[in-house]
């Protein structure tokens, strides 16, 4: 009954997020222009929501402002514009995990879930937010690593967000929602 449950939860937030995301997204733009604005240095995000095809892309366009240096590598003059995309509805999974485990979290009274689900909002806006903004900000970080390896005749360490990017693109999305739903219930269950 309970793998029911989950199947069911989970089919109908895909479908509600399949339908709703876009909006849902475009309500936390001005959130995640504020993540990518503290990521930025000397360059300007411009955040958009735009088509590919089929697909919808949550898109940063930004402006260098001064020259860009990546190990003492000047890579990027200021004036030099670049573009980073992830698809949306791939942003949205981690909140849709999130929300399939706590709306199907086992022995829950009614009012536990109001609390779980309160609880769930600040855990769900950090999980888009470092999920989302560091995806963006590690696509331009690793073009402007890739530009100072070629103009560098030495190995290079690629800068954090690149590595935490790869760890959200190996599975990571999707851990941070488990572990979230985990905290969620600890502290409902501390002050239930």
């Amino acid at each position: 009954m309970f793998i029911v449950r989950v199947v069911i939860v989970w089919a109908l937030l895909s479908i509600i997020f399949l339908i709703i995301g876009r909006y849902f997204i475009i309500a936390f733009l001005p959130y995640l222009t504020f993540l990518l604005d503290i990521f930025a240095y000397n360059y300007t995000n411009a955040l958009t929501i735009t088509n590919d095809g089929f697909s919808s892309l949550i898109q940063t366009k930004i402006t260098t402002t001064a020259i860009i240096y990546v190990n003492a590598i000047a890579v990027a003059p200021p004036g030099i514009e670049l573009v980073a995309s992830t698809n949306l509805v791939h942003s949205l999974v981690p909140v849709v995990i999130l929300y399939t485990i706590l709306l199907s979290w086992p022995n829950v009274a009614p009012k536990e879930l109001v609390y779980l689900l309160i609880v769930s909002i600040p855990i769900m806006l950090l999980i888009l937010g470092v999920s989302v903004a560091s995806i963006l900000t590690s696509h331009i970080q690793a073009a402007f690593f890739e530009e100072a390896m070629r103009i560098s005749d030495r190995f290079i360490d690629p800068p954090f967000v690149v590595n935490w990017a790869i760890f959200l693109e190996s599975g990571g999305r999707w851990l941070l929602p488990i572990i979230g739903a985990i905290i969620c219930k600890s502290v409902t269950n501390r002050f239930h």
